[in-house]
């Protein structure tokens, strides 16, 4: 389980974007995703669907700070079973 005083730590592979799988956006133009500017809908897209992995990388990319201030006070639905994950 991840806590707010996890360490991840950046790593040099995948410092332009996150390393999740392409399924997560089955639905858009993968490559032409805007990493940094679109992240309240890929916190949102992982959390509605991702494993753990894919939330320890969704962290390490964005920072805790962000993703927990993204699904607090930006993210506007949650799917039932992920709050429970939150």
């Amino acid at each position: 389980m991840l806590t707010s005083k996890s360490t991840i730590k950046p790593t040099q592979k995948n410092i332009d974007r996150p390393d999740l799988n392409r399924r997560l956006f089955w639905d858009v133009r993968y490559d032409e995703i805007e990493w940094n500017k679109e992240y309240r809908f890929i916190i949102s897209r992982v959390n509605e669907r991702g494993n753990d992995e894919e939330w320890e990388e969704l962290i390490r990319f964005y920072d805790m700070d962000k993703v927990l201030h993204t699904l607090k006070h930006e993210a506007t639905y949650f799917i039932p079973y992920t709050i429970e994950r939150i």
